[in-house]
Order: structure tokens, then C-alpha cells, then sequence
């Protein structure tokens, strides 16, 4: 066999051909339809408050929702034309350019997550919050460019083809390459965020207990920091769920056929993103309405004294 071409589509012969593009389309348009939400509800607060005047948190899942809605409609297409032609992706080309922006919106993802878990360290461990940049240049410099170099040079050694159920590292000539530059890279981002986490949630405890006995400005900054923390936390957590089953399938075909159902597994969890990071984003604006609210109610308490003096 020369190239995944040569290979019929996953499932066409075990009758889980339906299942996996169908599982796929679902998750991705429910994906989609949380992605656009957030970008909906960001540009409506365009009017209250300028996005780069907001927190780190608001800015990072507004990024990510733009990746996965992104992710969804170019994704979306071959599933629908593999299911309408029961075969692989054509001409050569479109392919190529699937696998190309699934690689690139892919990795986006996995370096804003490395990014963030990184920040959250240094502001835990190091007590200095990483600079974006002005308008965030940095980390979108680092986001967009570094995975399109990795994309162009896969493209240029021609690796890039069918893998049995989309376009990505070709199945048959890009198998090894697959592991060395997929499976083996999103499970060190994995329990990298694992330990940073576990450090950085560690140190959050010790340091809670410590300031609430603490009072002053030095005291407020610290838990500032803290909600800051907790909030970029959030995008870990996301991240895990969203590409465990990848690893943990990617790892598992390394010594054997993988189950069917961990395959599902995966494509339901990786192609749902967008819903994994609405939630996110659902917790980030209620525990931000929350905040409003104790800030708005210890600001009163302050006042009221003042005029009894």
C-alpha cells in the first residue's frame, strides 16, 4: 500500500461506518453552537467593556472558541462528503488541506493550553503573571504561527492523507510519525498539566489558609491572583476531557487494535470541544457576576461607616 487511499474507510466493513461520521457531525455541531454562543455573547459586551480590557480568562476562552468553530466547519465538510460518497476524502488537494488546518487548529489548542498552565505556575511559584503582549501578540504569535511551521513542513515531506476517518497524518506512510508528533506530545502536554496543576492547587491551598488570617492590600493582590488561578484551571480541566480518550487510544494502538468503542470515545470527546470550553465559560461569567456582587457589597460596607462618621 502506498498511502491511505489504499485502505478502505474505518467501519465501511464492520458496520460502525454510520456510527462514527454521524457521532462525529453531533458532536461538532453541538460544538459549534456553544462556540458561536461565546463569541456572540463576547462581541455583544463589546459595548460595556473593550476585549483587551478584559481578564486573562475571558480573553483565553474566546480564543479557543474561535479555534473550535473554526475546527467544526472545516472538519464538518469531509465528514459529510465521506458519508455521501462512502469513501475517502477527494481530489488529493481538499484532503491535504483538511489535514493542514487540523493540524493547524490542533496544535493551536495544545499550545494555548501549555501556555496557560505555564502562566498559572509562574504566578503560583514565581509570583510574576506572563505578559500576552499588546493585544496578546505573543501568545497569538505563538499559537497561530508555530503550528502552521509544524503543518507546512508535514505538508512539504507529503504525510499528510487519509487516516480512515478524516484527513490528518496519512495511515499508512505517516503512522509512526502520527505517534511520534501526536500521541507522544498530547500525553507530556497531559501530565504536564497534571503536575503544574497539582503544584499550582497546592500552593493555592497553603496560600488561601495562610491570607485568611492576613489582612491589607498585599492580602487582596494575593487573592486576586488566586481567582485568576482558578479560572485559568478551568481551560486544564477542559483540555484533559477533551483529548484523554486520544491518548489513551493513540497509546493503546501502539501494541494492538484498539477497541471500537474507545474510538468512539474519542471522537465524541476531541470533536466537542466547543461545548467542554462553553462550560468554561459558563462557570468563568457566573463566578465573575459573583465577585461584582461581594465587590459591590464590601464597597458599600465602607461607605456606610464613613457617613456615620
Amino acid at each position: 500500500m502506498r498511502s491511505g487511499y489504499d485502505e478502505p474507510p474505518k467501519g465501511l466493513d464492520s458496520g460502525q461506518f454510520y456510527v462514527i461520521h454521524i457521532i462525529s457531525l453531533i458532536a461538532m455541531g453541538a460544538s459549534f453552537l456553544c462556540a458561536s454562543i461565546v463569541m456572540g455573547v463576547s462581541i455583544k459586551q463589546q459595548k460595556m467593556k473593550k476585549f483587551y480590557d478584559r481578564t486573562k480568562s475571558e480573553r483565553l476562552i474566546v480564543y479557543a472558541a474561535a479555534c473550535d468553530a473554526t475546527f467544526n466547519v472545516i472538519h464538518s465538510t469531509e465528514h459529510i462528503q465521506m458519508l455521501i460518497t462512502k469513501n475517502h476524502v477527494s481530489p488529493r488537494e481538499l484532503c491535504k488541506f483538511h489535514g493542514f488546518m487540523t493540524l493547524e487548529l490542533g496544535f493551536a489548542q495544545v499550545f494555548l493550553v501549555l501556555f496557560v498552565a505555564v502562566n498559572i505556575f509562574c504566578m503560583m511559584f514565581l509570583h510574576k503573571d506572563i505578559s500576552f503582549g499588546k493585544y496578546d501578540w505573543k501568545l497569538l504569535g505563538l499559537i497561530i504561527l508555530a503550528p502552521f511551521l509544524i503543518g507546512a513542513s508535514i505538508l512539504a515531506a507529503d504525510k499528510i492523507g487519509p487516516n480512515g476517518t478524516f484527513c490528518f497524518f496519512d495511515g499508512v506512510t505517516a503512522r509512526q510519525l502520527n505517534f511520534y508528533l501526536t500521541t507522544i506530545p498530547l500525553c507530556l502536554v497531559l501530565v504536564n498539566n497534571v503536575i503544574l496543576y497539582g503544584l499550582s492547587w497546592y500552593r493555592i491551598r497553603t496560600e488561601t489558609k495562610r491570607l485568611s488570617q492576613t489582612l491589607g492590600s498585599a492580602s487582596q493582590s494575593r487573592k486576586w491572583t488566586h481567582n485568576a488561578a482558578n479560572n485559568m484551571f478551568l481551560f486544564l480541566i477542559s483540555y484533559f476531557v477533551q483529548w484523554w480518550a486520544l491518548a489513551v487510544y493513540g497509546v493503546w494502538i501502539t501494541f494492538g487494535e484498539g477497541p471500537i468503542v474507545l474510538y468512539i470515545a474519542n471522537i465524541f470527546f476531541s470533536n466537542a470541544g466547543g461545548v467542554w470550553n462553553g462550560i468554561v465559560f459558563v462557570i468563568i461569567r457566573r463566578r465573575r457576576r459573583i465577585l461584582d456582587i461581594q465587590q459591590g457589597s464590601n464597597v458599600n460596607n465602607k461607605v456606610i461607616p464613613r457617613r456615620n462618621h
